[in-house]
């Protein structure tokens, strides 16, 4: 089944809105209800993320976690949900990576999930603006990234 994008636009602010069902329906007259859904998920989805965002969470990971984890066990599975375009799972990849220098001996899996199927697409194409890693240390640009021209 193919999704159809939708146009996206500003909405004024002027009046309320009881129910996204009435703007739901005459945004999507026509279209059956599974790809209504879809569209309407992506539109009301904020996919607000970045690289190692939350950076405690990536100390508590390094510091704590992944070594516990590693010390236990070969097979470990981690859970990305609400990954929206990647940059958490990418930023979890980068992290096991440089913390593992024996990656062979280990299973080591992400899965990163999302609702929003158009954050999804954007997240496997792996593709990102230089703006998105300008947080990042220049060793980590230099070793995870290359520029696409």
């Amino acid at each position: 089944m193919k999704i159809r994008k939708a146009k996206t636009r500003s909405v004024s602010n002027k009046g309320t809105i009881n129910t996204a069902k009435p703007i739901a329906g005459a945004a999507f007259k026509g279209m059956d209800a599974v790809v209504e859904l879809a569209i309407f998920i992506n539109l009301i989805t904020n996919n607000t993320t970045s690289f190692f965002r939350e950076e405690h969470h990536f100390s508590f990971l390094t510091q704590i976690l992944l070594p516990e984890l590693l010390a236990k066990q070969r097979k470990i599975r981690i859970w990305s949900a609400g990954c929206s375009t990647g940059e958490e799972a990418y930023s979890i990849a980068m992290v096991i990576c440089e913390l593992v220098h024996n990656l062979d001996d280990y299973d080591i899996k992400i899965l990163a999930t999302d609702i929003n199927s158009d954050a999804l697409y954007n997240a496997e194409k792996g593709i990102y603006d230089i703006n998105q890693i300008n947080n990042l240390s220049l060793m980590r640009q230099k070793v995870w990234f290359h520029r696409l021209y």
